[in-house]
């Protein structure tokens, strides 16, 4: 499970307008560089997203590594449809991680990019932990 908070610009030619956003994203690894994925982001306190998806990963020999998750939205609140872009029920969007392997099996963890299917990058802050469950 990776926490993750941080924040998104919603509308990159407005870059003074940044909102909060908080992930939970849990991934099921099957040790082979793919796993099924859930999230769940609130964006602003306006925007609930509840996702579901597939997810690739790799690990380099030093412990650094990435993921890419592919998540369709499952449910989202009517607060959503407020951003630009406005976020939509069945809208697909690919979110990008890199992490670091400790000791103590966690992963320091930050989100790198979010784009959604058929529109330009959105511009995202995010770090956090993820730690085996």
């Amino acid at each position: 499970m990776a926490n993750l908070s941080g924040f998104i610009l919603p509308d990159p030619s407005n870059p003074l307008l940044q909102l909060p956003i908080a992930t939970q994203v849990r991934f099921c690894v099957d040790g082979k560089g793919s796993a099924p994925a859930k999230a769940r982001q609130n964006i602003g306190g306006l925007c609930i997203i509840r996702q579901k998806g597939t997810a690739e990963y790799s690990v380099k020999r030093n412990g650094m590594g990435k993921v890419k998750a592919t998540f369709e939205n499952m449910a989202v609140s009517p607060g959503c449809g407020f951003l630009t872009p406005p976020i939509g029920l069945g809208d697909i969007s690919i979110f990008k991680l890199k992490f670091g392997i400790t000791r103590s099996g966690c992963l320091p963890t930050i989100g790198t990019e979010l784009l959604p299917e058929g529109g330009l990058p959105i511009p995202i802050v995010t770090e956090g932990e993820a730690c085996p469950q």
